[in-house]
């Protein structure tokens, strides 16, 4: 991973932006997505569920072990994070002039 800011798993490794290089965060996430027609009450209801799962010290530890982060978070969050890395993502395929065969 290469992240902008240190990460909690490994603290005394610093970030790009520490490093003095700006602009650098090739970090990546994992979520649990749900088909689209989900009933939003069924979307929080797990939300809630998967959210107190990660705030276990039992479940970060885990995490941390071997190098993740935990964060957690809503389903706009995933929405937001996801559209970030696919308008990261475009920008770098396309100046790259990346094709698809």
């Amino acid at each position: 991973m290469v992240s902008a800011r240190r990460t909690p798993s490994l603290p005394n490794v610093v970030g790009m932006e520490e490093a003095g290089v700006a602009g650098v965060d090739i970090s990546s996430f994992s979520d649990v997505a749900a088909l689209a027609k989900t009933p939003r009450p069924i979307v929080d209801l797990l939300t809630r569920h998967f959210n107190a799962i990660l705030r276990e010290p039992e479940t970060k530890a885990m995490f941390f072990a071997r190098g993740y982060g935990v964060a957690g978070g809503s389903p706009e969050d995933f929405q937001r994070a996801l559209a970030a890395d696919v308008a990261t993502w475009s920008r770098v395929i396309r100046a790259a002039d990346i094709r698809f065969e």
